[in-house]
């Protein structure tokens, strides 16, 4: 219950000059209370901060300026996306706290994502500065001490906590490309091309490979709208693989695998076609000259179609993989594409993938393994679970059944030879294929 004074308390909004959004009640604070009090962890994604302080800070003393515009987009966009039985509040003048009692933490920290990703979109069009602006992000809250011991809420606990998290964002984006490549601002590049040219290159072995598009299934479409990029070479054998002793592919060779996808992404982009592109780099040329060549040949690509249908693959990843690589690996392309996923091996996964946040993690069937259907549908169901509410898919799954296994105990996205044909060239459209019809025995 609230206190006697809560409805003359100071409000939540610390701004005097902005007005409280139309989704205002007499009932936020109450909201908010019982989330802090359903939550056994007291970091609940149902209670999010949504900031883009990065963006003020790089706008400097042009914020003034720009303040009302960007204010305006962010509240309008949040307060249409937000859903019916959710609320925010504005805090400072450059997050919101985003209150969804009505989603699960899973689907909440979902929705966050997806409003920053659109408030970001629309802000690509305005030339702010001459650096690319950083898009919003969210991130759930430690809740901790929010709550007084009469269960009202503590207001200053609150602020300070949303506080925190704010700074804690501005401050990760800020550092972002600096732990891998060494350069916190790539040079801008006229094209994917040019950027990729500048890495001297040993011998390619491009021309003895076959490179394929692999499509996926989407349980969120019910279609084909996803495509891999996968390379083969002269005898069968994939030269990208989940861990770096599957992954066989040197710098060359990667630049003209990149030159080629590049180009028919770009197509991609001047097309209808409405699906994602999923573009695989190996961990371990990250740490290289191309990794800085790669992120300048990404920056390059058009902004808005990279966001919408863009996916980085950071496949090859060591047996022991450090987690603060990963997460490194992830900043370093988030906020730049669609999503970045973390490709492991269903039969042996790197625990460390498993660990960071807002990424989706794949797993891919090792040839002859799992043949009984039995064994393959508890390794899905264990992979499942441990990639929690991340987004997750499977690759190398061998027949329908096999699929239907995949998509019965919730993966997002299911591909293989038993489901489609590879593709030599990206299609014209998707295929649709209802849920039912996948699953039918």
């Amino acid at each position: 219950m609230l206190g006697a004074d809560a409805a003359t308390a100071e409000p939540l909004v610390e701004d005097p000059d902005r007005v409280a959004p139309a989704t205002w009640d007499d009932g936020i604070e109450l909201t908010l209370s019982q989330l802090v009090k359903d939550s056994e962890t007291r970091a609940s994604g149902r209670v999010q901060v949504m900031t883009i302080a990065h963006l003020r800070h790089q706008l400097g003393d042009d914020w003034t300026r720009y303040r009302d515009r960007v204010l305006l987009i962010a509240e309008s966009t949040i307060g249409r996306m937000i859903g019916k039985g959710n609320t925010f509040i504005p805090q400072d003048e450059d997050s919101w706290l985003l209150l969804m009692p009505a989603l699960s933490e899973a689907d909440a920290a979902r929705r966050a994502d997806e409003i920053a990703a659109l408030i970001g979109e629309k802000l690509v069009g305005e030339r702010f500065s001459e650096a690319e602006p950083p898009l919003p992000q969210s991130a759930k809250i430690d809740l901790g001490g929010a709550l007084n011991a009469d269960g009202s809420l503590n207001r200053e606990a609150m602020k300070a906590a949303v506080k925190r998290s704010r700074l804690l964002l501005a401050a990760r984006d800020a550092r972002r490309p600096v732990k891998l490549i060494g350069d916190a601002a790539p040079a801008a590049a006229k094209s994917p091309v040019s950027a990729l040219d500048s890495v001297a290159a040993s011998r390619s072995r491009f021309n003895e490979l076959t490179l394929v598009y692999r499509p996926s299934w989407s349980a969120d479409t019910e279609s084909f709208d996803t495509f891999s990029l996968r390379a083969f070479d002269a005898t069968g054998e994939a030269v990208f693989g989940p861990t770096d002793s599957q992954t066989a592919v040197n710098v060359a060779t990667m630049v003209d695998i990149a030159k080629s996808a590049f180009a028919d992404f770009t197509r991609l982009a001047a097309s209808a076609l409405r699906a994602k592109f999923v573009m695989p780099l190996p961990f371990a040329l990250l740490h290289r000259k191309l990794g800085a060549a790669f992120l300048r040949a990404v920056s390059a690509l058009p902004q808005k179609e990279r966001l919408l249908h863009l996916r980085i693959e950071i496949v090859g990843l060591p047996a022991d993989a450090d987690v603060d690589a990963l997460i490194a690996a992830r900043e370093m392309f988030r906020g730049r594409v669609r999503e970045v996923a973390l490709l492991t091996d269903l039969a042996q996964p790197q625990r460390a993938a498993f660990l960071p946040d807002h990424i989706l993690i794949g797993a891919e069937i090792p040839p002859g393994r799992f043949a009984a259907e039995a064994e393959l549908k508890a390794a899905l169901a264990d992979f499942r679970r441990a990639a929690g509410t991340r987004r997750a898919y499977v690759m190398g799954l061998r027949s329908r059944s096999h699929a239907a296994l995949a998509v019965e105990v919730g993966l997002d996205e299911v591909s293989g030879i038993g489901l489609a044909d590879d593709h030599r060239h990206l299609p014209e459209r998707v295929i649709v294929l209802p849920r039912e019809k996948l699953t039918a025995p």
